[in-house]
């Protein structure tokens, strides 16, 4: 409840910038388990999508985590949504990146999707 956000400042691959206090990056529209922070990410497209949260505080992280569980974040004035190719976040202060939980780096940071992934082999459905 103490925690300080630092201010984001996010640049999109057209040269928008927008500002924030939290922004999730996805290919997939499901965040940990059935929450869906970005509905319309497509893990088949080249692209990324990326949901912004522009207010600060832990009243508004709440507001957003219910808005978030009621699949309503995205009504909300003070969220933004976009689909980019790559984009640019940097922070004044020390923020840290997570991704699946773990801490894998801090901002500055640049994210756009591989050339080449992986190839996946599933099951045929029965």
């Amino acid at each position: 409840m103490t925690y300080q956000s630092s201010p984001l400042e996010i640049e999109l691959d057209n040269g928008q910038k927008v500002n924030g206090y939290g922004a999730v990056v996805g290919n997939m529209k499901y965040y940990g388990g059935t929450m869906s922070i970005t509905p319309f990410a497509d893990m088949e497209r080249n692209d990324l999508d990326v949901c912004i949260f522009k207010s600060k505080g832990f009243g508004n992280i709440l507001r957003y985590t219910w808005g978030v569980i009621q699949k309503r974040h995205l009504t909300y004035p003070d969220v933004e949504y976009h689909t980019v190719k790559n984009l640019k976040i940097k922070s004044k202060g020390k923020t840290y990146i997570q991704a699946d939980g773990d801490v894998v780096g801090q901002l500055p940071a640049e994210f756009s999707i591989a050339e080449e992934g992986i190839t996946v082999i599933l099951p045929k459905e029965v």
